[in-house]
This record gives C-alpha cells, sequence and structure tokens, in this order.
C-alpha cells in the first residue's frame, strides 16, 4: 500500500470594506456647516478680499500660498447658520480675484473589517480519494471607526503637490481615492479642476476612482482622470459611479493587504484607481521623458475596450507602444 497522501490547506483572508455614505441624489454632501475654501488669482489684492469677508462677518483661519502659481488657498470662517449666506454673498459680489468658492465638504466612510479563517483537509490514497467536510468556519468583524475626509484637507494635500514635485523626485501621477457622491464630485469642483490643471500643466496627473455609490457623474471630462472599476467580466461593477468617462480597471475582489501583514480580497474605484496609476508610473520609469499625461494617453490608446466601451489598461499594449515611442 502506498504512502498516505495528506495536503493541509489554510486560507486566511482579511476583507475590507467600505462603503461611502450615500446621501439622496441631486442632494449636496455634508459640510462642516462653518467654512468655506477660495481659491484667489494670482496678485489677488488681499486687502479688498478682507474686506468683503468682513461684510458678512468671517474671518481667514489659513491661508496657503502655492508658489509655482501664484494662487492663494483662503480658509474662511463664519458662525455657524450663516454659512449659506457668506456663499451667496461671495458669488454674488462676483469679485475678479476670486476665481473658486467651495465648502468644506465631508466624505464619509463607514467600514467592516471582517477576517475569516477556513481551514480545509483533503486525504488521498491508491484506493481512495476523497475531502473530509471542512473543519467548523471561523469568522469575526469588526466595526471600524468612521473615516472623515474634509475637502480643506484634499486641497491642502494636492497644494502641497504642485510645489513640492523635487521632493516627490519628478512628476508623475496623482492617486486619490476619496470622492463625494455625485453630482457634487471633485470634478464637478472649479477649486478642485483649478488644482488639477496646475498638476498637469508642470507634468503630474490628478488619478482619482469614481465612487462607489452606484450614481452618476454627469459632469464633463476635464483634468481629472476618473477611473470606474469593472468585475471578472469586463462589466462595470454595480456599485460604481459612470458617466461621461471612458475608463476603468478591475475594483472587485481584489488580492492586497489589509493591514498588519494580512491578506485581503477589496472591492471599490480604489483599487480601479491603482490599477491605473501604476502602469502610468511603469511607462514613466521605462521612458523618463514621459510626462504622466503622456503616458496618461499611451496607456489609454491601448487599452483594451469592453462592450461597453470602457477602456481597461492593457501593460503589455502600453509597455510595447511605450518602447516604441
Amino acid at each position: 500500500m502506498k504512502h498516505l497522501r495528506f495536503l493541509m490547506v489554510v486560507v486566511c483572508t482579511l476583507c475590507v470594506v467600505l462603503l461611502a455614505q450615500q446621501h439622496a441624489a441631486g442632494q449636496s454632501p455634508p459640510d462642516d456647516g462653518t467654512t468655506l475654501l477660495l481659491l484667489l488669482e494670482p496678485g489677488a489684492d488681499m486687502g479688498r478680499v478682507e474686506s468683503m469677508l468682513q461684510e458678512v462677518n468671517s474671518t481667514v483661519v489659513k491661508r496657503t500660498t502655492i508658489k509655482n502659481t501664484g494662487h492663494q488657498i483662503l480658509r474662511v470662517q463664519t458662525d455657524p447658520g450663516k454659512l449659506a449666506d457668506m456663499e451667496n454673498h461671495l458669488r454674488a459680489y462676483g469679485d475678479p480675484n476670486i476665481s473658486a468658492v467651495e465648502r468644506n465638504h465631508i466624505a464619509h466612510f463607514e467600514g467592516t473589517l471582517e477576517r475569516e479563517t477556513e481551514y480545509e483537509t483533503e486525504h488521498e490514497t491508491e484506493h481512495e480519494t476523497g475531502c473530509p467536510p471542512n473543519d467548523p468556519f471561523f469568522s469575526e468583524q469588526w466595526a471600524l471607526p468612521d473615516l472623515h475626509f474634509p475637502t480643506a484637507d484634499v486641497v491642502d494635500a494636492l497644494a502641497w503637490c504642485i510645489d513640492h514635485q523635487r521632493e516627490r523626485r519628478g512628476p508623475g501621477p496623482i492617486n486619490v481615492s476619496i470622492n463625494i457622491d455625485p453630482p457634487f464630485t471633485y470634478n464637478s469642483s472649479p477649486f478642485i479642476q483649478a488644482l488639477a490643471k496646475a498638476l498637469r500643466a508642470q507634468g503630474d496627473l490628478f488619478v482619482q476612482g469614481a465612487g462607489n455609490s452606484g450614481l452618476e457623474d454627469p459632469t464633463p471630462e476635464q483634468f481629472i482622470r476618473r477611473v470606474a472599476a469593472t468585475d471578472e467580466h469586463d462589466q462595470l461593477a454595480s456599485f460604481s459611479v459612470f458617466g461621461p468617462f471612458q475608463v476603468a480597471a478591475p475594483g472587485v475582489d481584489i488580492l492586497t493587504f489589509g493591514g498588519n501583514n494580512a491578506v485581503a480580497f477589496l472591492s471599490g474605484t480604489s483599487l480601479s484607481t491603482a490599477y491605473w496609476s501604476g502602469p502610468i508610473a511603469f511607462l514613466m520609469s521605462l521612458c523618463p521623458k514621459l510626462t504622466a499625461p503622456a503616458a496618461d494617453a499611451i496607456l489609454f490608446n491601448t487599452a483594451t475596450v469592453t462592450k461597453q466601451g470602457y477602456h481597461i489598461p492593457n501593460l503589455e499594449a502600453a509597455r510595447d507602444r511605450g518602447d516604441s515611442d
């Protein structure tokens, strides 16, 4: 009788599910209720702006100057309940010093952490091949603390990227997985688009996850590369935001790390975004003269087009095109 072959398969998975808190379609996402963000044109008359803010009892609590463009970002605070009055006043004033006004919207995520451990044994002999029932299935779930991402923090991060390209070791994709539900997405924001435009002008590219609310984002393409999520059949994932943009990448049950060296299967456009940003960085490493927008164009033009019209990255084709260029 041949020896007994014993195979033990241990599968440990850590699943993290992050779901954007949805609001009713067409309603504004939540904000902090007291803060407006102002983008000032280069050379703006700060005295005039401050005088205008005093008229509505508002105070500048933070001022950031983007050295590479000359723009200034003001974080302005007013009394609770007066935010709409201040916003309407500034928009009606029509001051040429102010190129964009934005509420400090809060991207809110709720999370569930799930760990599953399954032990499966399989015994094989010369006369018998069988698989006994699995050992007891072990599963635990924890609620993650709520995660909040204010637009003000996103703006500060993008401003830092504009001014610190050297510290980032040159131009490249700026991967952002945070978003707000349509129709008030970052893509619809003139404020965020102005920063994305400045990034493009210096060879960078703002690449963003389209969002996981399943809603339509009707805003047109401008300076941000939005990425939707597809499933294993190259179909648009049920949770993915969609709209007049044509880029997508795998975003369902993606194997990655969930922290503490644990294997995780994640779903969401955050994963899809990395599938687009990563190849851009790869192409730029092969051809250092490429800018991020140029690498993005190669990736788009060599992509596999799905039946729904989405361009999914084809890294081999993009590499060959990059080598030939």
